[in-house]
């Protein structure tokens, strides 16, 4: 996730975010999704919760944020979301156990949803 974000960071205006608990420090995204302006947030627990509690209450109002376990309400919002020519990045830096029984099905998932639109 850190290194796409650095990667194509002047592009991301949209991240799915969301990794099974563990020993991740998850501060430093948020701070990249401060730094690089990111303007939407769609959130899988069990994370995404956490990196939420972990920004600012400036940076909590300046978001459009969607807390889900749906892929297509995932995909069906940054796609309404996400401004033309801009990138809505799914963070595939763990499976979601807590939702999907992998990074395969989830990834597929995203596919999917993307392909229907």
């Amino acid at each position: 996730t850190l290194a796409a974000l650095d990667s194509f960071w002047q592009e991301v205006d949209t991240l799915l975010y969301g990794w099974v608990v563990g020993e991740y420090d998850h501060s430093l995204v948020a701070k990249k999704i401060v730094d690089y302006g990111i303007r939407n947030l769609v959130l899988f627990p069990d994370t995404g919760e956490i990196l939420y509690s972990l920004l600012d209450e400036y940076t909590k109002s300046t978001l459009s944020v969607l807390h889900t376990r749906s892929m297509a309400e995932a995909v069906s919002r940054a796609a309404w979301k996400t401004e033309p020519w801009k990138i809505a990045l799914l963070s595939c830096g763990s499976p979601s156990f807590s939702v999907w029984s992998g990074f395969v099905e989830k990834g597929n998932l995203f596919k999917d949803e993307v392909r229907k639109l």
